[in-house]
């Protein structure tokens, strides 16, 4: 059913899909980690502080963009202590979309994740392949992809006569019919 050849990796693509994550880590962890430790300082002021302390809409603010700040982190620092794994499914969906209005990116959904590929992985791929995918899990991020051959679908057997009637008509929905007392 599956090729059994590994996946080839384009050693290139390798390489800068690693020096992106190694990036993501050293950017967002430090913005996670200030932002955190603000959202603790401001907390304990607003909670044991005199009157005119923190306010809870700059704790709530605080709150927000920690969580914003710590997806690519952790993402990315999972990711690098990991490494790549293989996922297989069949390709839901494709669609492409301009991050920053400037760079092309390619995406798939298998399953129920979307990953995100350029076009010389995810460019002849279409919606209904079953593929085999090289990536990085928590990023989302595409190295390799290999289409498999699908299974044979399996045909209904063909009964003799003609199919089984319902035992009353369908009424149609048109309207909606009035009880009656």
């Amino acid at each position: 059913m599956a090729d059994e050849a590994p996946l080839q990796i384009n050693p290139a693509r390798e390489r800068a899909v690693k020096r992106s994550l190694v990036r993501n880590a050293v950017l967002w962890g430090p913005v996670f980690l200030a932002t955190v430790c603000a959202l603790v300082y401001f907390t304990y002021d607003r909670i044991t502080g005199p009157e005119h302390g923190g306010t809870w809409f700059l704790t709530g603010v605080l709150t927000f963009f920690s969580i914003v700040f710590l997806v690519p982190a952790l993402g990315a620092v999972r990711d690098l202590r990991r490494g790549p794994t293989e996922v297989s499914g069949t390709v839901a969906r494709k669609w492409t979309k301009r991050d920053s209005f400037v760079i092309k990116s390619w995406y798939i959904r298998v399953g129920r994740n979307i990953y995100r590929g350029d076009q010389e992985t995810l460019g002849d791929i279409i919606a209904g392949d079953v593929v085999t995918l090289r990536l990085y899990r928590h990023s989302g991020v595409v190295l390799a992809i290999r289409r498999e051959t699908p299974p044979e679908p399996v045909e209904p057997e063909e009964q003799d006569g003609p199919p089984p009637q319902p035992e009353e008509p369908i009424q149609p929905r048109s309207r909606a019919v009035r009880p009656e007392f």
